[in-house]
């Protein structure tokens, strides 16, 4: 699931995922993200901008979090603003600055969803070393 406010920027994850297999649904802030997730089948992943009209990334990821059935999404929070990473980044949570590199973005997808996929089967998260 793509969380994001900006045409252009849901164009390109759209596009990049979809062109690796992905399947994409999009909403264009946390509020209508939220309500995706009452109606379709859980997501194997959320990327989610941060500040958006409505309800933010981090909002949004807080409540994801508190929900247990949902806790276990991984998350990616995309953001331009100037943050301390250690703030925002956690087990669960990756940090990807605007703007991004395409390949980045796709090799953090890849790996958030391996190690959900270890995790859900009993192995340790891997944490990749950064670029």
């Amino acid at each position: 699931m793509i969380v994001e406010d900006e045409p252009s920027l849901v164009q390109v994850f759209q596009e990049i995922l979809t062109d690796e297999g992905y399947e994409v649904a999009v909403a264009e802030n946390g509020l209508q993200a939220l309500s995706l997730l009452q109606r379709q089948p859980k997501p194997d992943l959320i990327i989610s901008d941060l500040l958006m009209p409505g309800m933010g990334g981090q909002d949004l990821f807080a409540l994801i979090r508190a929900n247990p059935e949902l806790r276990d999404i991984p998350a990616i929070l995309i953001t331009g603003a100037v943050l301390d990473r250690d703030v925002l980044e956690g087990e669960y949570l990756e940090v990807i600055g605007k703007p991004f590199d395409i390949d980045d973005v796709l090799r953090r997808v890849g790996r958030a969803l391996a190690n959900a996929q270890a995790k859900s089967c009993g192995y340790r998260e891997e944490k990749a070393a950064e670029v």
